[in-house]
């Protein structure tokens, strides 16, 4: 999917195959020992809005940018993403200064901390 996705020229993002399954389904694969990955449902419409200390307000799609994304890998490491978010809320942290690639990395960390209750921080990239 994603080799096929990049030789056309797309952005690679899940196509949501296992997103709605029926949860006996999901259930026996599981049981049978198939490899699974553990994924952020991205809610429909979601928009993710930050105004970075640098680049004034920026804002995403998440359903069109990112779509449902990977939160732990099926060898059962967590994602970068995840575990930053996870951090940032446990520790407080109230500012996050980085480089600018890193800059897509806060669509993801924004859903993860609201969708964890908590607050975000404030960005510059």
């Amino acid at each position: 999917m994603k080799a096929r996705m990049e030789a056309e020229g797309i952005p690679p993002r899940y196509d949501g195959t296992w997103r709605d399954a029926d949860p006996e389904v999901v259930k026996a694969k599981i049981d049978a020992g198939d490899p699974y990955t553990v994924r952020f449902k991205v809610p429909a419409g979601a928009r993710v809005v930050i105004d970075d200390a640098v680049r004034g307000t920026v804002s995403w799609d998440a359903e069109a940018t990112v779509g449902d994304f990977i939160l732990l890998r099926s060898s059962g490491v967590p994602v970068y993403n995840f575990c930053v978010a996870v951090d940032d809320a446990s520790m407080g942290i109230t500012t996050v200064i980085r480089a600018e690639e890193h800059l897509t990395n806060t669509l993801r960390q924004g859903l993860i901390l609201d969708a964890l209750g908590a607050p975000r921080p404030r960005y510059a990239h």
